[in-house]
């Protein structure tokens, strides 16, 4: 009995890495094809890529997504519930173990049912947290996830969820309202102004970041244990491109109706 239950538990893993893999090239595929790319190339190009490319080491595992996107709430908590924050508003220091605030009865809020152990080990090991004196301080709002193999999945992660906004908002049949999806993007942009660019994109992104996930957490305060929830967030990112081939503008040939208005 015990076999049958793993070997289903392994069919289950199967089907959720296929799936995701699947989601991901059912997302991508469709909007190059409309947008003119052959699926005869496309087929041929991604065999060529994969053909150079060596089987991983380790399988894709689908719990690295929640992972990288649900690690930083721990902080949001810490930073923001009254419990975890002195008179100032900033965040105590917690011991490990006991009642809130404690840094386990923290954890358990964002992951109810897990080791507290781990968690913590991951926060030390991303340098979000620090033990000092026999207590556990946070040293940034945010999580840098510093090994490798966690930073591919974190910025998978972010493509992934991009493709599915761009996914739902093209869809021809619509079952909910679009998501935000807006660029600003200049063509003539002077390589020496770069830097500060950049540094200027970081604080407004940091500021405007940290902002909406306090609305969100305050929203998160006030759910019913049984009513449906959503991983919801917002993502910012960079764009820096060299310049593409100027677009040539031509006069397009009227359509039979366009040269009756015309008259």
């Amino acid at each position: 009995m015990k076999r049958q239950k793993k070997k289903l538990s392994r069919r289950r893993v199967t089907r959720l890495k296929s799936s995701a893999s699947r989601e991901f090239l059912d997302a991508l595929v469709p909007l190059m094809v409309s947008a003119g790319h052959s699926p005869k190339r496309l087929r041929a190009e991604f065999k060529s890529i994969c053909d150079r490319m060596k089987e991983p080491a380790h399988e894709w595992d689908p719990a690295d997504f929640a992972y990288v996107a649900d690690l930083p709430h721990v902080l949001s908590h810490w930073y923001t519930d009254p419990k975890y924050t002195d008179s100032r508003g900033a965040p105590r220091p917690l011991c490990l173990r006991g009642p809130e605030p404690s840094l386990s009865a923290l954890v358990k809020r964002v992951y109810p049912g897990a080791d507290p152990g781990p968690v913590v080990a991951a926060l030390l090991r991303t340098r979000a947290v620090r033990k000092r004196e026999g207590l556990f301080e946070p040293l940034a709002r945010q999580v840098l996830f510093l090994e490798r193999a966690h930073a591919r999945q974190h910025a998978l992660l972010s493509v992934f969820e991009l493709l599915r906004t761009v996914t739902r908002n093209c869809a021809r049949r619509r079952h909910a309202p679009p998501l935000l999806l807006q660029t600003a993007i200049n063509p003539w942009y002077p390589e020496r102004c770069l830097p500060e660019l950049h540094k200027r994109l970081k604080r407004y992104a940091a500021e405007l970041l940290w902002e909406l996930d306090r609305f969100m957490r305050r929203r998160e305060t006030t759910r019913a244990k049984s009513e449906p929830v959503r991983r919801v967030g917002v993502g910012i990112f960079a764009i820096e491109d060299r310049a593409g081939p100027q677009v040539r503008w031509t006069q397009s040939r009227a359509t039979p109706r366009a040269r009756r208005f015309k008259r």
